[in-house]
């Protein structure tokens, strides 16, 4: 039994050791400065599989530290320039699992993000709806 149970131990950490991501590839910042006008979605966007939160504009996020609570309500419902520097977080894919019947299954791989680290904002219209 002994056995038993140290031979399930060293599969399930081979197991697991094997599918693990590469994370020094993880987060990748460029020295690219973007810069995207439109309206700052203050939901906040979480994957349970993402490294990172963060508020959404355009297609960009930016970082949940990255803006305080006055700040925040100072730019609700406005048109907003945000520049900066470009960080890219890389999605991942899980293994393959199998159903019930034995079948196997391919999750969904998740999208890289793409966050705007220390952004610069400015108002361009402060009367947005």
């Amino acid at each position: 039994m002994k056995t038993l149970t140290i031979t399930t131990f060293y599969l399930t950490c081979f197991a697991l050791a094997s599918y693990s991501q590469d994370t020094t590839g993880a987060k990748k910042e460029s020295k690219e400065c973007v810069t995207t006008v439109g309206i700052i979605n203050f939901d906040i966007v979480n994957n349970l599989h993402q490294a990172k939160k963060g508020y959404s504009i355009n297609q960009y996020y930016i970082a949940l530290t990255d803006l305080t609570e006055t700040q925040i309500a100072s730019l609700k419902g406005k048109i907003v320039t945000v520049t900066g520097k470009l960080e890219i977080n890389k999605g991942i894919t899980l293994p393959p699992k199998k159903n019930y019947d034995g079948t196997s299954v391919q999750p969904i791989p998740l999208t890289d993000r793409w966050f705007i680290a220390e952004p610069k904002i400015t108002i361009v219209n402060d009367s947005a709806k």
